[in-house]
C-alpha cells in the first residue's frame, strides 16, 4: 500500500512523495517513490519493531524520514 506524504515532494521533480513499508526481520523497511514516476525511488531506513508500541506509528516515524529527503 503506498501512502502519500503529507508535505515533502520529490527531490527530482515536483512531483509528491509516497512512502510503503517492506516487512524485514527487524521491523519495517520505509522506501519512497515519486508520485510522477519520475523514476525517483529511495529506501531511506529501517523502523525497528522495538522502537514503537503500535504499527499506527510507523507512520510518524515514516513522514519524519520523508522530512530528510525534501
Amino acid at each position: 500500500m503506498l501512502v502519500e506524504h503529507p508535505d515533502a515532494t520529490c527531490p527530482d521533480c515536483p512531483g509528491t512523495l509516497l512512502y510503503r513499508f517492506s516487512a524485514v526481520i527487524e521491523g519495517w523497511r520505509v522506501v519512497f517513490l515519486c508520485a510522477r514516476a519520475c523514476g525517483f525511488t529511495e529506501t531511506v531506513g529501517v523502523i525497528d519493531r522495538s522502537a514503537i508500541d503500535h504499527r499506527d506509528e510507523r507512520h510518524e516515524q515514516a513522514v519524519a524520514m520523508g522530512q530528510t529527503l525534501a
